[in-house]
C-alpha cells in the first residue's frame, strides 16, 4: 500500500474533494436495498414494498410518545448518556458519562485513596481558595518540597481546616469533600465521555482498535502547560457522602515521562513518545472529563526489524 501516498495526492489535486465524486454512499444504499429482498421471483416489487414500509415507519416515529424507543431516538455510537435526576451535575461531580461492561467492586488502599482524594481537591474550583492558603504557608521552600507537601499533607490539612468551627466552613459540598471518599470504589472496563470510547488496556488487548491512549494537560505546580501521555489502566468511580451524594469518575493511568520521554516534531508537529521512559512520580489519577483520546503507532525506522 506504499504506492497510495503517490497516487492519492495526485487524484486529490486533479479531482478535488473526494466526497463529490465517490460512489460509496450509493453503493451502501444499494446494499441496504438488496438486504430487504424477500421474494426473489419479484425482485423490484419486493424492494419497493420494503422501502414503502420503511418510509411509513419513519413517518410514524415522529408521533410516538416520548417513552417509546425507536430508531429515530437511538443514541449515537459514543453517546455519553444522560444524567440521573437524583444526581445532578455539581462542580466537578456527576458529569455526564456512560459506563460500559460489567461493573466490579474494588477496595482502594489508603495510599491510593489519598492520592486520588488530593487530586480531586486540587481540581475542585470551590477548594481553590483553601488550596492557595495552604500553598502560602509553604512559601520559601523549593518547588519540589512544596509539591511533596501538597501530596502528603494537603488532604489532612483541609479536613482539619473545615472541621475547625473557628473557620466557619458550612458549605455542605466542602464538608463532604473534607470527609473524603469511600474506600469502596466501582470499576468498569470502558467508559464513554467527551465523545470518546475509552477502554482499559486489558479490555482492548484482543481488539483491533486501540482505545486506551490518554492525553491530559499537566496540573502540577511547575508544569501547568505540559501535556501528559499515557495508557488507561482502570476506570474508577468514587463516592463522597454527605447532604449531597456526589459521584466522580477517575481514570487510573500509567504515564510516559513528559520531559525526557516526549517531544514534538518541529516540521510535522507530531508528538514522539518514548514508551520506555515512564513518569517517575506516582500520580496515576485524572478526572474523566479532562481526558482526550490519542492513538500510538510504532515509529517508522529505516532498519529492518525496528519500529
Amino acid at each position: 500500500m506504499e504506492h497510495l501516498i503517490v497516487h492519492l495526492p495526485y487524484e486529490a489535486r486533479i479531482g478535488g474533494p473526494v466526497q463529490y465524486r465517490w460512489m460509496f454512499p450509493f453503493e451502501r444504499f444499494l446494499y441496504d436495498l438488496k438486504k430487504t429482498l424477500k421474494n426473489k421471483a419479484h425482485v423490484e416489487g419486493s424492494i419497493c414494498q420494503a422501502y414503502i414500509a420503511q418510509e411509513i415507519n419513519i413517518f410514524a416515529e415522529h408521533y410516538f410518545e416520548p417513552h417509546i424507543s425507536c430508531k429515530r431516538r437511538r443514541p449515537p455510537r459514543n453517546d455519553e448518556g444522560v444524567n440521573d435526576a437524583a444526581f445532578e451535575p455539581f462542580s466537578i461531580f456527576n458529569y455526564i458519562g456512560r459506563s460500559q461492561g460489567r461493573p466490579k467492586i474494588r477496595w482502594l488502599s489508603e495510599n491510593k485513596l489519598r492520592v486520588a482524594h488530593t487530586y480531586i481537591l486540587r481540581n475542585c474550583p470551590e477548594v481553590q481558595p483553601y488550596y492557595k492558603i495552604f500553598v502560602n504557608y509553604l512559601q520559601g521552600n523549593p518547588v519540589d518540597a512544596i509539591d511533596k507537601a501538597i501530596d502528603k499533607h494537603f488532604a489532612k490539612w483541609f479536613e482539619n481546616f473545615v472541621a475547625n468551627e473557628v473557620n466557619q466552613v458550612i458549605d455542605p459540598l466542602l464538608q463532604s469533600l473534607a470527609w473524603g471518599p469511600s474506600m469502596k470504589a466501582t470499576t468498569w472496563p470502558g467508559y464513554f465521555i467527551n465523545g470518546y470510547n475509552f477502554h482499559t488496556i486489558v479490555h482492548s488487548m484482543e481488539k483491533a482498535t486501540m482505545n486506551s491512549g490518554i492525553c491530559v494537560q499537566g496540573s502540577n505546580v511547575e508544569d501547568t502547560c505540559t501535556d501528559f501521555y499515557g495508557l488507561l489502566q482502570d476506570v474508577v468511580q468514587l463516592e463522597y457522602h454527605g447532604n449531597r451524594w456526589n459521584r466522580i469518575v477517575l481514570f487510573e493511568c500509567t504515564w510516559f515521562d513528559p520531559i525526557n520521554g516526549t517531544k514534538v516534531h518541529p516540521l510535522y508537529n507530531l508528538v514522539d513518545v518514548n514508551r520506555k521512559k515512564m513518569y517517575p512520580k506516582y500520580d496515576p489519577f485524572v478526572l474523566a472529563q479532562q481526558a482526550i483520546q490519542v492513538n500510538y503507532i510504532e515509529y517508522p525506522s529505516m532498519k529492518k526489524g525496528q519500529g
